[in-house]
């Protein structure tokens, strides 16, 4: 997996991951080459999983408004509680 490699050049260089690093791994689950790993007893289910609407959806919304922190673009004190309502939706 390309996400994971990733990971492991980040954490050989003495950083860690960061957000975008787990929600590119989540992504990958999704993609044909991981069909393969999903005999194996117990990631079938995690790969089921991942591979659902809401789980995608949470993904890209997450994803999004963590690089919207990132880049300066902030949620406005009045609009903060509902952004963490969303957020934990």
């Amino acid at each position: 997996m390309k996400a994971v490699e990733g990971i492991r050049r980040k954490l050989e260089g003495g950083s860690g991951p960061g957000m975008g690093d787990w929600a590119a791994v989540l992504q990958e689950t999704t993609a044909k080459h991981f069909a393969a790993a999903s005999t194996q007893a117990g990631l079938a289910d995690i790969i089921r999983m991942f591979r659902t609407a809401d789980v995608e959806v949470a993904r890209v919304r997450l994803s999004t408004r963590r690089n919207d922190e990132s880049h300066n673009r902030r949620v406005e004190a009045a609009d903060l509680a509902e952004a963490t309502k969303l957020a934990m939706n």
